[in-house]
């Protein structure tokens, strides 16, 4: 495997602490590195074993590498922590698809690094592609993944990727002054409850909540708020309006 690149971020593991340096593995690469006293808080270290522990893994900043010896050089202190979680996310998420691809083999038989080769050839992060595939399986074909393997594929996504749901929040505004005009109310909100498989509660009259839970936010809110704009102008209510709750 290629070895990591200067500025690079990368996870690696201590194993052994010396006074002035602790000694690491890298978790991405076939290389060792180190991080000296200097580089492992942005302030005068006198005890480099307050900072870093032996078997513990860390997110370190690559600023030299030795491609003859497979040594890489590190450091702590010139993380951030925004790059740090970022750097934590994108690992869990390569984990996580690796085991993934690793019971697609197992479960259908299909070569796990064929498959990883097809979808980084298009996408970035091997994690994201396999939950978009399971949102959309025609993706499946787009990659040249063999036809009999699809079905199957597409069972093991199912199994270890459960899709986030969100709730999208409405506030309802609605009024009638004629003599049924509750039933009435009740007739919109149940037609909005139907049509958009949500659950209207009421707030304080003249005002409800409508709940609808989704995987797919951004096109669900989209759909909510269209379908209310035509039920704005077609009821014959004297007062429906809405916002969205965010």
């Amino acid at each position: 495997m290629d070895l990591p690149e200067v500025n690079e971020l990368v996870i690696c593991k201590v194993v052994n602490i010396t006074p002035y340096a602790a000694w690491c593995e890298l978790k991405e690469y076939n290389a060792t590195g180190m991080i000296h006293l200097n580089e492992v808080a942005p302030r005068i270290v006198k005890n480099i074993k307050h900072y870093v522990k032996e078997n513990k893994e860390y997110v370190a900043k690559v600023i030299k590498v030795d491609k003859n010896k497979r040594f890489v050089y590190l450091s702590l202190k010139r993380v951030s922590k925004i790059e740090e979680r970022k750097k934590w996310e994108d690992y869990r998420k390569k984990i996580r698809g690796e085991m993934i691809l690793k019971q697609i083999e197992k479960e259908t038989g299909y070569n796990k690094e064929e498959l990883k080769n097809k979808i980084l050839n298009v996408y970035e992060n091997l994690f994201d592609a396999l939950v978009e595939i399971r949102k959309n399986p025609k993706i499946m074909e787009e990659l040249s993944i063999p036809a009999k393997y699809r079905d199957k594929i597409l069972e093991v996504l199912k199994k270890n990727i459960k899709e986030k749901v969100i709730e999208i929040k409405v506030e309802i505004t609605a009024r009638s002054l004629a003599s049924d005009g509750v039933q009435k109310i009740k007739e919109v909100l149940s037609q909005i409850e139907k049509s958009l498989k949500g659950n209207v509660t009421l707030i304080a009259s003249p005002k409800y909540l409508l709940t609808v839970e989704t995987t797919n936010p951004k096109q669900k809110e989209k759909e909510v708020i269209n379908y209310l704009e035509k039920m704005k102008k077609k009821n014959d209510l004297d007062e429906f309006d809405f916002k969205l709750i965010k």
